[in-house]
């Protein structure tokens, strides 16, 4: 699968085409590399278990996303009412609560 990864992961590709690669190994019969099995069956497995691995993670991540933003929201909000009261451009560089 080696010599076809540019087909199922580089480029601009299609949605779906990494499960296009998954669907293709599926069909793959187990074979044999020198003293090693290629269990194919095997490989979709673990790759399936990284990918919820990986989504749980990015869950986690984007939960704290709202708690992370509040100094950038809350600047942002000051730097608001400041601009009310004056006709001056927002500093987006000199934002005190953004850390």
């Amino acid at each position: 699968y080696t010599a076809r990864a540019a087909e199922y992961f580089d480029g601009d590709l299609q949605y779906g085409r990494a499960d296009d690669f998954i669907d293709d190994l599926l069909q793959t019969s187990p074979s044999f590399s020198g003293q090693n099995m290629v269990d194919p069956v095997g490989a979709v497995e673990d790759i399936i278990h990284m990918r919820k691995v990986v989504a749980e993670d990015w869950k986690l991540m984007m939960g704290r996303v709202p708690e992370e933003h509040i100094g950038i929201r809350q600047a942002l909000l000051s730097n608001s009412f400041t601009r009310e009261d004056s006709d001056e451009k927002i500093n987006y560089d000199d934002l005190d609560g953004f850390q």
